[in-house]
């Protein structure tokens, strides 16, 4: 059996957050994310034939004082999770991940559940998802 590993950094604004990462419903990494980069690594096992899998960021731990408005509305302060230099098997896979990953979220409970391409930033208690498939390789030439 072979595998792939996907990496990425994570780091927050504003003060921390929690995430936690899923592969397949099963959760691999959980922790307080702070204003250091964090690098976080995603073993994949893959087998011969085409696998389908799924990878799930929740970040949760924001709450409504974290964003601070002015008296016109405009956010002034904000805790926000970023999500960056994203690489499976040491390749660059950022747009793809554009490409093809979701960030479902409710406004942190303030207005109804969205689903939006994800551009590397969490705002908002919520998931991102992206669904993939082994051999790496393959996928990686279907959506690059």
């Amino acid at each position: 059996m072979t595998t792939s590993t996907i990496s990425f950094n994570a780091n927050t604004q504003g003060g921390p957050l929690e995430l936690a990462v899923l592969l397949d419903s099963v959760q691999v990494y959980q922790a307080e994310i702070n204003d250091i980069k964090q690098k976080i690594e995603i073993i994949v096992n893959e087998e011969d034939q085409e696998q389908k899998h799924v990878l799930e960021l929740h970040m949760r731990g924001k709450l409504p004082s974290h964003t601070i408005l002015d008296t016109f509305g405009q956010i002034v302060e904000d805790r926000l999770l970023e999500i960056t230099d994203i690489t499976l098997d040491e390749i660059d896979i950022n747009q793809v991940f554009v490409k093809n990953a979701r960030y479902k979220h409710d406004f942190n409970g303030t207005n109804d559940e969205t689903e939006e391409i994800f551009y590397g930033t969490m705002g908002c208690n919520g998931t991102v998802t992206l669904k993939f498939s082994t051999p790496a390789y393959l996928w990686l030439l279907q959506n690059m």
